[in-house]
């Protein structure tokens, strides 16, 4: 009777954690971003619960059919973003293997302090892995504006605000 019990305690267990991975329902959220790479919708970033900063990719997968009132969203827990960020713009490469985010409010993941040291990260869809390039001239600190990729490669962005730039006062910078 113990051994049963024992295996159906254990089953169960195996059950709930199974159904926990696969069926993972993200929080509401807005200033998010998303992009379409190979039948999945990619969403991440954003704000959650009107204050808390999100750093999580998730995906919804278009090759499948879902029911809108219930739909089956995937956490990728490899693929969290470096750093929160909110108000940002991401583009897909021509291949569909690198997505490029770019601007927006950048904040660091450990004192939640805005850090635009980096304003653009890539994102490897095939190793989901995320890295900073190296960038030479100058990049406009922007958010909230929209990004494109034309056939030969070169992205384009459009609208958004500056809100960041700061005139101190003692260097006159």
């Amino acid at each position: 009777m113990n051994f049963l019990y024992n295996l159906l305690k254990f089953i169960f267990f195996i059950v709930f954690l199974v159904n926990s991975i696969l069926c993972y329902i993200p929080s509401e959220r807005y200033y998010h971003n998303s992009v379409i790479i190979n039948d999945r919708l990619l969403i991440f970033a954003g704000v959650k619960n009107k204050t808390y900063s999100s750093s999580e990719l998730i995906y919804l997968d278009l090759s499948k059919s879902f029911d809108n009132t219930n739909l089956s969203w995937n956490l990728i827990r490899e693929g969290d973003l470096p750093i929160y960020t909110l108000g940002s713009t991401s583009i897909v490469s021509l291949d569909n293997s690198t997505i490029f985010l770019i601007g927006g409010y950048m904040a660091n993941k450990d004192t939640n302090v805005y850090d635009f040291s980096n304003l653009v990260y890539t994102y490897d869809y095939l190793t989901s892995k995320w890295t900073t390039p190296s960038i030479t001239g100058d990049i406009p600190i922007r958010q909230q504006m929209t990004g494109v990729i034309d056939d030969s490669g070169i992205l384009y962005i459009f609208g958004g605000v500056t809100v960041t730039n700061i005139l101190d006062k003692i260097t006159m910078t």
